[in-house]
Order: structure tokens, then C-alpha cells, then sequence
């Protein structure tokens, strides 16, 4: 079986490249051809160096913030349809797949980019579209919304991260989706055994692993909530994991408010279980959530978390049982959440065994596995 996958991720690599890349990954070790659309980085990321080494084939498609945001890349893409031999997609119909994959960080990228959309939309290739994140308080432009109703229709599957994300794009394009399925990304842990709580002391460790974004991922609002009178008197901690477009200002902000000494940026971490021999729990004051690796491997680590409702956090943490579920984005309501945890300090230890066994109940041991056969099946 041949297999072409197109990654639209417009970032070196993100949580919404694990499922497709592992699938990959599986794809090779049984024998079938695979074929990787995505876009040229100054310095190839791991996992497509990895891709490399297994024999999977390469093609790069050059990429430009700053084009993309100009007069002139509107203007390409307006004028695409008519100069066809310049779309790389057009590479695929010499491979001759029997199925492409199509990874979308969001619930629209394929649409957005519209050498991607073009292709699919022309071409009798079967092909299947994940959407590994949504907006919950957004309604895309209507154009959006009318070539999604034809394209996701086309689709022969749609692979949602949650069941909010796929109830939430229903709800925003007005049509019921029957090919679509909700399945999680495989967790980046090298041991799936509880780690034993750290002592508490006096100090509670806070976590926050997330892409430094914050009008997505929403540290800034937590460190807002952190640098409240009553929060000043208390001892913690806040430990930041990733890194992203907005770490400058997050820095600039720490130093604002005077909290160099509690809150520390540690950048990406490459062993998860690390953080949590450190960390009593995870916060994720999300405005916007596909289904967080970061929560479920919190969760199988034996910690509880702090989540905003948005995504499919509610999916996995239960109030007040494995974590605290913050009702909506807003300093008032995280404040008031983080508040509950604070005066549950002394039963978080218990959460989070709770949680573990939670997560063991709710996610597939090998989500890329689900996949695959799913992808086999429609070519079937």
C-alpha cells in the first residue's frame, strides 16, 4: 500500500503532529510506502529526520510567514487553481497513492491552504483529514464554512481529537458529519507507572505544559490570577514547559510583576516524567483545546489538573474527583478554580491516582494502531 501524508502545520512541530507521525511510523514497520508533504524549516525537525531514516520519502514545500501574510501570497493563492504545475500536490498523482492523509492542527487548515484544498478537492484519491484542535467561541468566515460542507462531505474520514472539537465544527458549519471519529494522539511517556508524589511541604509545584502562546494556551491569564494579593502570600511555584512565539512576552510579563523567583521557563523537556518527580499538579488555563497530550500524560503520571472548559478537557477530568475544571477563560473563574485547589491541597495526591486510572479507562494503549486499521479500511 502506497500512503501519502501532508502535514499543513504551519510551526517546525507541535502535540498535533504526534498521531500522524507515529502512524507513519507503524505504516513503514508493515511494509508500506510512505510519502511525507510538509513544509521546508532552516532545521529539519526529529521527527521528520526520523521519517527519513526509516526510507520514508520527503517532499518539502517552501514556507514564508511573512509571505503568507502579504497582498501578493492572497493574490497566489487567488490565481493557484489557474497555474497548476506549480503546486507541489500535483507530485502525488506520479506516486499514484491508494489513500492520502491529511493532518490539520485546526478543523480548517486543508481549506485555508489552498494549494492543499485545490488538490484534494479535484482528485478521485481517497483521503482522510484529521482535526486535532477547534476554536469553541469562533464561527470561521462563511466562505469557510460553505466549501466545508462539500470538502469534509468528500472526506472519507474525519478524525476529531474530542467530542467537543467534532460537535463544535458541526455546530459551526451547520452539518451533521456521519464519516467523522474521535481519537486521541499517542502519549510521549516511556513508562505509563505512576510517579510518586513529591513531599508538599509548603510549596505547591505547578506545571503548565503547553506551546508558549498565549491567546491560545493562556499562561498569561494564569500568571495574571498568580500575581493577585492573595496569591503573593501563599508559597508556590509555576514551572513553564515549551516553547513558542510568545516567550518573550511571558518573560517581560514574570519581570512586570516582580515574580522572577516563582515562576521559572524551562523550555521543551523531552523526558515528561521528569516534570512530574518535580510537580504537584497541571494547569491549563486553555481559550482554545483539541485534546491535550500534556493532560493525559498528567493524568497517567498520577497528577491532577487545573483545566479551563474548552476542548475535550471536561472529556477526561472530572470536578473536583481527578482535577478542578475552570467553567470558562477568565481571570474571575480561574481564579475562583485555582482557589479550590488551593484548599484541596492536602487531597491532591489522591486526585491524581484517581486520575490515573481514569485515563487508563478513557484512551486506546495504541491510538496510531486505531488509526492505521481505519485507514486501511477505506481503501478496503
Amino acid at each position: 500500500m502506497k500512503i501519502v501524508f501532508i502535514s499543513t502545520l504551519t510551526a517546525p512541530f507541535g502535540g498535533s503532529e504526534v498521531l500522524w507521525y507515529k502512524t507513519a511510523l507503524l505504516a513503514i514497520e508493515k511494509g508500506f510506502q510512505v510519502y511525507i508533504f510538509t513544509y521546508k524549516w532552516e532545521d529539519t525537525p526529529a521527527h521528520i529526520n526520523e521519517l527519513k531514516k526509516k526510507n520514508a520519502t520527503i517532499y518539502y514545500r517552501p514556507y514564508n510567514k511573512l509571505f503568507k501574510s502579504t497582498f501578493l501570497y492572497k493574490l497566489y493563492n487567488k490565481t493557484i487553481k489557474k497555474i497548476s504545475n506549480i503546486n507541489i500536490f500535483n507530485k502525488i498523482n506520479k506516486i499514484n497513492p491508494d489513500v492520502i492523509v491529511v493532518n490539520q492542527g485546526g478543523t480548517y487548515n486543508a481549506i485555508e491552504d489552498k494549494e492543499c484544498y485545490n488538490y484534494l478537492s479535484e482528485t478521485s484519491i481517497p483521503f482522510v483529514l484529521t482535526a486535532r484542535f477547534n476554536f469553541d467561541y469562533n464561527v470561521p468566515d462563511y466562505h469557510i464554512i460553505q466549501d466545508s460542507r462539500i470538502f469534509f462531505t468528500k472526506a472519507g474520514k474525519i478524525v476529531f481529537a474530542s467530542a467537543n472539537n467534532k460537535v463544535s465544527a458541526e455546530n459551526q458549519i451547520l452539518q451533521k458529519l456521519p464519516n467523522s471519529i474521535v481519537l486521541t494522539s499517542p502519549l510521549n511517556l516511556q513508562s505509563k507507572e505512576i510517579i510518586p508524589f513529591p513531599s508538599l511541604n509548603n510549596t505547591l509545584n505547578i506545571a503548565c505544559v503547553a506551546r508558549l502562546e498565549v491567546n491560545v494556551k493562556g499562561q498569561a491569564l494564569l500568571i495574571q490570577v498568580l500575581n493577585s494579593e492573595e496569591w503573593r502570600k501563599r508559597e508556590w511555584t509555576l514551572n513553564l514547559y515549551g516553547n513558542g512565539p510568545d516567550m518573550k512576552y511571558l518573560k517581560e510579563q514574570v519581570q512586570y510583576f516582580g515574580l522572577q523567583s516563582r515562576i521559572h521557563f524551562h523550555g521543551h523537556v523531552k523526558n515528561i516524567r521528569e516534570i512530574y518527580k518535580l510537580n504537584h499538579l497541571l494547569v491549563l488555563p486553555s481559550f482554545h483545546e483539541g485534546n491535550p497530550i500534556s493532560l493525559q500524560e498528567a493524568m497517567m503520571c498520577g497528577r491532577p489538573s487545573v483545566v479551563t472548559n474548552v476542548g475535550g478537557n471536561a472529556e477526561f477530568i472530572e470536578d473536583n474527583i481527578t482535577g478542578f475544571i475552570c467553567p470558562a477563560p477568565t481571570t474571575q473563574q480561574l481564579n475562583e478554580t485555582m482557589e479550590r485547589c488551593w484548599n484541596n491541597k492536602i487531597n491532591l495526591n489522591q486526585m491524581g491516582l484517581m486520575a490515573h486510572n481514569k485515563i487508563k479507562q478513557l484512551i486506546p494503549a495504541n491510538p496510531e494502531s486505531v488509526f492505521l486499521k481505519k485507514i486501511e479500511t477505506l481503501v478496503q
